[in-house]
């Protein structure tokens, strides 16, 4: 008995091992796999969010830098000093501080130069001296287009935008506009996720070709001894968004539900193996869903502004990429807004940026309490903010509006600038140009309307 009894359990052993074992190979093992390969893929999609901030910052500074190389009056008196209307003098007088004006409206500009047929017309910046324009004029730029790409200075890394000045298709003088990108890579870091922009084609932390793992849409990731590291390329420059994580970080649940496993396989030594098996088939299914859940979360994250609760500009872009129209084809009679706040610039410097970020939030809750759950409301920028209002026409949005600036002015005493248009062009973007043209139109009336006043005091 005692001899059978040894051999019941030795041949017990040898079963239970066989089904551990089998248990791992077919079930644990290829479930940690692609739990693994769910949270590289949700570590892209992070990387890949994270890119459209930089790229909206790279937006915004080549978009201010062809703002400041538009203003008009400035290019005429350009046309009349070539054509020898005007002093070269006159023409620094009057550029200079309508110049540095614009510079002070953007974020991060370390240095700017103008420079007109090798003549220095203005210069603004503390780090580099009015000669030394000539090493931020990238190489491709022919003189007539807008270009920009990236460089580094020491540890410093900079946006180089070189804008031309242009009347009459002629080409007048050139801006070169220098950004640190400090700030932004400060701001794109987080807890468990590290960022950098760089110009190399390799991880910061290592790695070759034995440690690229390929995932969804070819994709790669860098998987060393303790960093996972992906490299995202910013638009066509050349250079990367470099984002690094440790392993222990990314796969937490990964981990977590290892040990579930392991626990679950010692159980199945003492109870029926083919239960425990099917439980640890419903728990796996069970996480994968809900970390498919998670990614679809993450990308409704990003679809909102999170200091306004706002939809986001990625919301719009995402419009635009489909080629959208204003509003669905079911309204007949829509309207777009387009408004901002009237010196936000000096109620951040005066108040504080907290101050400034308030002042978006309440203009985004009154906003939100006064439209309907139909109409969009989309933070565009800055303190820019873009409303479609379905079904309801150029008065009744323009009506509409007077009374939300009332709102804004009794309760949070803020006055706003707006264009109104309605759904007759083809395509939201032609839509937005035409109504930021009128916002403008609007500042630039009450601006006009202040200048009056203070001349009749």
């Amino acid at each position: 008995m005692k001899k059978l009894m040894c051999v019941f359990r030795l041949a017990l052993t040898v079963i239970i091992v066989f089904i551990v074992l089998l248990s791992y190979f077919t079930a644990y093992r290829p479930l940690k796999l692609e739990l693994e390969r769910q949270m590289l893929n949700q570590f892209v999609l992070m990387v890949e969010a994270t890119d459209k901030t930089a790229e909206q910052f790279i937006l915004r500074s080549v978009e201010g830098a062809a703002g400041i190389s538009s203003r008009s009056a400035i290019r005429q008196l350009l046309s009349d000093y070539f054509d020898g209307n005007a002093t070269l003098d006159q023409v620094k007088s009057y550029t200079e501080p309508r110049y540095i004006d614009g510079l002070n409206a953007l974020d991060g500009v370390i240095a700017a130069w103008r420079v007109a047929d090798s003549e220095l017309i203005v210069f603004h910046g503390d780090r580099y001296s009015e000669l030394e324009y000539n090493k931020f004029l990238l190489p491709e730029n022919n003189g007539g287009d807008l270009e920009y790409g990236f460089t580094q200075a020491g540890a410093e890394k900079l946006l180089i935008v070189n804008s031309p000045v242009i009347q009459n298709s002629q080409v007048l003088a050139v801006d070169i506009l220098v950004f640190s990108l400090e700030e932004l890579e400060l701001s794109l870091n987080n807890e468990n996720m590290a960022f950098a922009i760089s110009s190399s084609e390799n991880c910061s932390h290592g790695g070759n070709q034995e440690d690229a793992v390929q995932i969804a849409d070819g994709q790669t990731v860098y998987m060393t001894d303790n960093i996972i590291c992906h490299l995202w390329p910013i638009n066509d420059t050349g250079w990367f968004l470099e984002a690094s994580m440790t392993r222990e970080a990314l796969f937490v649940p990964v981990d977590d539900a290892s040990r579930v496993y392991m626990t679950v396989f010692a159980i199945a030594a003492i109870f029926l193996i083919s239960g425990v098996q099917m439980f640890v088939y419903f728990y796996t299914r069970r996480t994968v869903r809900r970390l498919e859940m998670r990614k679809d979360n993450y990308k409704r994250k990003y679809s909102f502004d999170q200091l306004t609760g706002a939809l986001s500009r990625s919301f719009y872009e995402e419009m635009l990429k489909n080629d959208l129209r204003i509003v669905d084809r079911d309204y007949d009679n829509s309207s777009l807004v387009m408004l901002d706040i009237d010196c936000f610039k000096q109620i951040n410097d005066t108040l504080g940026h907290q101050a400034g970020d308030e002042a978006l939030k309440a203009v985004a809750g009154i906003l939100t309490r006064s439209c309907r759950e139909n109409d969009h409301i989309i933070r565009f920028g800055g303190d820019e903010f873009l409303v479609c209002f379905h079904d309801c026409s150029v008065e009744a949005a323009d009506l509409k509006m007077r009374r939300i600036e009332k709102i804004l002015l009794k309760e949070a005493e803020i006055a706003i600038s707006y264009g109104v248009v309605a759904k007759e062009y083809k395509t939201i973007d032609e839509a937005v140009q035409i109504a930021d043209q009128k916002m403008y139109e609007a500042k630039n009336i009450k601006k006009l309307k202040c200048a009056d006043e203070e001349d009749e005091e």
